[in-house]
């Protein structure tokens, strides 16, 4: 809980330094930006809260340097997040794109879908305690 308190403290800072510029493509709002350049700032930020910070149980400075410093490439998790996008993107146009019977128009992959919320994934699953609720077709 406090390590979310804090990843949330650290998106509404630099969104408050976003004002005016949040439509703006993130490649130009931001330094170093390798793979989502055309994303509007706002939704960059959001995207890297959900889905790397929530997505993995990660605070900013996980990836980014606890200076401030976002564009730099030292941290090792930065990296390999970098590489799961990509591995992300692949799985999209590869295969699940492919899969016509899908409820969703536009399926994608996200990093909760293996992760939830914990940065190593593990091989166990816990049991559910009562039944697991049916999915509505329609």
């Amino acid at each position: 809980m406090k390590l979310d308190t804090l990843r949330r403290e650290a998106v509404a800072k630099l969104m408050a330094t976003l004002v005016g510029r949040e439509n703006e493509p993130a490649g130009t709002v931001f330094k170093n930006v390798k793979l989502h350049k055309t994303m509007p700032a706002k939704e960059f930020v959001t995207m890297m809260d959900e889905q790397f910070g929530r997505g993995l149980g990660f605070n900013c400075t996980s990836c980014h340097m606890d200076n401030g410093d976002y564009a730099s490439d030292a941290r090792k998790d930065k990296i390999i997040a970098l590489q799961m996008i990509k591995m992300q993107r692949d799985i999209d146009a590869k295969y699940i794109a492919k899969v016509k019977e899908l409820d969703d128009p536009r399926p994608k992959t996200t990093c909760v879908m293996c992760h939830r919320g914990a940065g190593h994934l593990t091989n166990e699953m816990d049991v559910p305690t009562a039944p697991v609720p049916q999915r509505q077709r329609g």
